[in-house]
């Protein structure tokens, strides 16, 4: 169990580095929890500063979530786990989307967990995780909505997760992260809901207002 005990720990501070925060920092010197949504994903990023710092920082985000659940397993699981190896993976993910989302190193807030989620079930369930990706690009590009295509591509992976068979700890898992989406995506639905959700393209500043996804 130590190995399991370390790689949560672990996973939860690889989660909690702010990419975004630190990305603003270095390009602007700016705190991006002043800017736009005050949000630290890849959206607010790209909104205040532009797509190449908002692209770094959702690479850097997905990045997190996959070796999570990849290196770390791999170098600390053992036979004395007490956990099977798929089931070491999921608890690596959770938490690595923890730390993102609730970050020790600012205050315990942070994003929205999309782009660590993508990345770390890429690594578990590629392909319901690609599939759901086509789900968010088609939503996107119909609604123009960051949010909402996050939140359905999540609900959309859960249901991908039964439709090719995985594991149940990976659909059991996968609905637990898409809950945390949507929880996260609260203040997102009371926009949608009230019609004043940020668009993708939108002008002016508007467009510094909401819509975060990472």
């Amino acid at each position: 169990m130590v190995g399991l005990i370390i790689s949560i720990i672990a996973s939860y501070l690889l989660g909690a580095i702010p990419f975004g925060f630190l990305i603003a920092r270095y390009y602007k010197g700016i705190d991006i929890r002043e800017h736009g949504s005050k949000n630290i994903g890849a959206t607010n990023v790209m909104r205040t500063l532009g797509k190449g710092p908002g692209y770094l920082t959702l690479v850097l985000d997905m990045l997190k979530g996959l070796v999570a659940v990849t290196v770390l397993p791999y170098v600390l699981y053992g036979t004395d786990a007490g956990v099977s190896p798929e089931l070491f993976q999921l608890c690596c993910a959770v938490f690595v989307i923890a730390g993102h989302s609730w970050t020790i190193f600012l205050g315990f807030k942070g994003g929205k967990g999309v782009a660590t989620a993508t990345g770390a079930f890429f690594g578990i369930a590629p392909l319901p995780m690609l599939c759901a990706a086509v789900v968010w690009a088609v939503t996107a590009k119909i609604t123009r909505y960051v949010s909402l295509s996050s939140m359905l591509a999540a609900a959309a992976f859960v249901v991908f997760t039964f439709v090719f068979r995985e594991p149940g700890e990976i659909k059991w898992f996968s609905f637990l992260v898409a809950l945390i989406i949507i929880v996260r995506h609260k203040s997102n639905i009371k926009r949608l809901m009230a019609g004043t959700e940020n668009k993708i393209g939108a002008k002016g500043a508007g467009q510094r207002m909401g819509g975060e996804q990472s």
